[in-house]
């Protein structure tokens, strides 16, 4: 009977499915590539590709590599051009960088993964992970230009986006990132020339880790100016650093931050937000003016701006905002070539002691922003 069955395709799933735990399930050739779709839906010690390899990955079939990596065999280039797994639904970890002639990305079942690398200095059009709702850590760099997780929810790892101005992978494309539906990450840092950055239902950055300190996001555009818009954001647990190209800020739910804010301006920004609580907020750049009518409780409110700033009267409006002693320090300065001699002479620093924070904390300030708006 079973004989029968298999000889007119009606074998159950269940019954055909092939565990496949060989030392390593190494790609070196096609026939490689073939043996493992033909014998295979499970590989118990992982998938290893051969950087001797060129040419395309299709490996069908393969539903579970749970247990073990999807990795190259060296650290030189992997010279393959596609990698599609159309049935695959779980992974361990997915390592692959660098990915130098890489043309297609499909991986459109693929439910779980403990961790994502990739490094793709080659020009890939479309990087899209459909079904991935669950990951630790996420790492993906090149010259990409759509990126898109349309089921990913939390990552209780970082998640770092970006192409670089590196030697090694400059940022030859501008980048469109899509997270419809991520609500949380341990930390987020996304950089390089962005085009656009959807993330509209981000509530909270940096989770709750037993063990673990949250890590710091950043948002830096080298691009041309762009909005940037977290409509849900609510708190960040460690720092939030802005920087470069943004021509707008939305973040109208933004009223906690444990440690501090800072914004790096390259273009000219209004800020306006309805914070209440930080650590600290470093205002540097291309300021054109600040508006935080919440803030009530912080240790350093600090604002350099090379651009006309009214700082005494940015810091008058902070001598009332609490009923009672405040609760930080305010420092404003204006920089830039077209300041008046008195101005030069006097530093152009309008600093008003709102709380006794010491002299060695408030000489200590500078350097502190210089340290902070760094990435």
């Amino acid at each position: 009977m079973w004989l029968l069955l298999v000889a007119v395709g009606l074998l159950p799933t269940w019954a055909s499915a092939r565990e496949c735990n060989a030392t390593l399930s190494t790609i070196h050739t096609q026939a490689d590539i073939d043996a493992l779709a033909q014998n295979c839906t499970s590989l118990s010690r992982g998938l290893t590709i051969s950087s001797e390899y060129s040419g395309p990955v299709l490996l069908p079939n393969i539903v579970n590599i749970s247990s073990w990596y999807i990795r190259q065999d060296s650290r030189d280039p992997l010279r393959i051009t596609a990698f599609e797994m159309p049935d695959l639904e779980e992974a361990n970890e997915i390592q692959l960088m660098p990915l130098t002639d890489i043309e297609s990305w499909s991986v459109p079942k693929l439910t779980t993964a403990r961790g994502v690398s990739l490094e793709i200095p080659s020009y890939l059009e479309e990087l899209d992970f459909p079904k991935l709702n669950s990951t630790s850590d996420l790492r993906v760099g090149g010259n990409l230009t759509n990126v898109s997780f349309d089921s990913l929810r939390a990552v209780d790892g970082e998640v770092k986006i970006y192409n670089t101005d590196s030697p090694l992978m400059p940022a030859e494309t501008r980048m469109n990132l899509s997270f419809p539906a991520l609500e949380s990450a341990f930390g987020l840092r996304v950089w390089g020339n962005i085009s656009s950055l959807a993330l509209p239902q981000l509530t909270k950055l940096g989770i709750d880790k037993p063990g673990y300190n949250p890590l710091p996001s950043l948002f830096s555009n080298s691009g041309p100016p762009l909005p940037l818009d977290l409509p849900n954001l609510s708190s960040v647990e460690e720092r939030l650093h802005i920087k470069g190209n943004f021509s707008s800020l939305s973040l109208p739910a933004f009223k906690n931050i444990t440690d501090s804010l800072e914004i790096t301006a390259t273009s000219p920004l209004a800020i306006d937000l309805p914070l209440e609580d930080a650590t600290g907020v470093f205002l540097v750049g291309q300021i054109e003016s600040v508006s935080l009518p919440n803030l009530r409780n912080w240790t350093t409110l600090y604002v350099r701006s090379d651009l006309p700033f009214d700082c005494e009267g940015f810091i008058d409006r902070f001598n009332g905002t609490t009923s009672g002693p405040a609760p930080g320090e305010v420092r404003c300065e204006v920089t830039g070539e077209d300041r008046d001699q008195e101005d030069e002479d006097e530093g152009n620093l309008a600093t008003r002691r709102i709380a006794d924070l010491g002299g060695v904390f408030a000489a200590a300030i500078t350097g502190i922003v210089i340290g902070h708006v760094v990435i």
